[in-house]
C-alpha cells in the first residue's frame, strides 16, 4: 500500500500528517498480523517494506533529517531473503512442542517400565508361591512315606517277635523230646551194655552206636545253636536257618547230648543289627 502525503504549511499541518501516518501504520500492522494468522505468511511478510516506508515518512514529518537511517530499507532482494528464512523456520519443529512431545514420550516410557516392573514382580511372587506349594506337597509326600515305612517296620518287628516266640515254643518241644530221648537212650545203652557184656558182642557194634549218638548230639547242638534271619529282596523275613557250627572234639556223645539238652532250657534273645531289624537268635550266656 502506497501513501501519498501532501506537505502542508505550519506545525498544524505536520501534526495532522503524523497522526494520519500513525493510523496508516496501525492498519498496516493489523493487516500483516491478520495475514499471518490465516497462514498467508508471504503476504504478511510483504507488508514489511510498506510498514518501514510509513515509519520513515513519520520520521520525516517529525522534522528528522535522514529519516531512512532510522529504519531498515527492505528491498525486493531483502524481502526474498526474509521470506526464505521464515519458510525454513516454519519447516523446523517448534522447540516448545518438541519439548512437550519428549516429555510425553518420557512419561509413556516411565509408565511402560512401571507396568513391566509390576508384571515382573507379580510373576516372581506367583513363582515363589508355586515353589512353596510344591515344597509343601513334597514334604507331605515324604512324611507319608516315612509314616508308611514306620508302619511297615513295626509290622515286620511284630512278625519277627511272633516268629521268635514260635521258635522258642518249637525249641521247648525239642527240649522235651530230647529229654525223653535221653532217658530212652540211657535205658537202652544200659540194657545194651549189659547185654553186650553178657554175650560178648563185637566192638564194631558199639562203634556204630557211638556214631549214631554222635549224629544225634550234632543235630541237637544245631537245633539249639544260633539262628540267623533270611530276608528276601524286599527286606522282609522269609525264614530262619541255623548258623553252621564247628564239630566238637571226640568225646562221650551221651555227655554231649546231656549238655545240649541242659542248654535248651537257657533263655534265647533276638539279635538286631544297627538298623534295628532282627538278624538272628542266640542263647543268653
Amino acid at each position: 500500500m502506497e501513501v501519498t502525503i501532501n506537505g502542508g504549511l505550519g506545525t498544524g499541518s505536520r501534526g495532522r500528517d503524523m497522526q494520519m501516518l500513525n493510523l496508516v501504520k496501525q492498519d498496516q500492522m493489523i493487516s500483516a498480523q491478520m495475514l499471518a494468522e490465516t497462514g498467508a505468511m508471504q503476504e504478511s511478510l510483504g507488508m514489511l517494506p510498506k510498514i518501514m516506508s510509513t515509519m520513515t515518512k513519520i520520521a520525516e514529518s517529525a522534522g528528522l533529517k535522514n529519516a531512512e537511517d532510522y529504519y531498515p530499507q527492505i528491498g525486493p532482494e531483502e524481502l526474498q531473503g526474509i521470506m526464505q528464512q521464515a519458510q525454513q523456520k516454519a519447516s523446523q519443529p517448534d522447540p516448545k512442542i518438541q519439548a512437550d512431545m519428549q516429555k510425553a514420550q518420557m512419561q509413556i516410557e516411565a509408565s511402560k517400565q512401571s507396568e513391566q516392573a509390576k508384571a515382573q514382580a507379580s510373576i516372581i511372587t506367583e513363582r515363589a508361591q508355586l515353589e512353596a506349594d510344591m515344597a509343601t506337597k513334597d514334604a507331605d509326600r515324604q512324611n507319608a512315606l516315612i509314616i508308611e515305612q514306620q508302619k511297615n517296620n513295626f509290622t515286620a518287628v511284630e512278625n519277627e517277635k511272633d516268629r521268635a516266640l514260635q521258635w522258642n515254643i518249637e525249641l521247648l518241644k525239642l527240649n522235651r523230646q530230647a529229654e525223653s530221648q535221653e532217658r530212652g537212650f540211657a535205658q537202652e545203652d544200659k540194657a545194651r551194655d549189659t547185654e553186650m557184656r553178657a554175650e560178648g558182642k563185637h566192638p564194631q557194634q558199639q562203634d556204630a552206636l557211638n556214631q549214631s549218638l554222635a549224629g544225634l548230639a550234632k543235630a541237637l547242638r544245631s537245633a539249639n545253636g544260633p539262628k540267623r534271619v533270611v530276608r528276601g529282596a524286599d527286606g522282609r523275613v522269609e525264614s530262619v536257618e541255623s548258623v553252621p557250627m564247628d564239630d566238637e572234639e571226640d568225646g562221650d556223645p551221651i555227655q554231649s547230648i546231656t549238655n545240649t539238652i541242659k542248654q535248651m532250657g537257657t533263655p534265647k534273645r533276638v539279635v538286631r543289627g544297627a538298623d534295628g531289624r532282627a538278624e538272628g537268635i542266640e542263647t543268653v550266656n
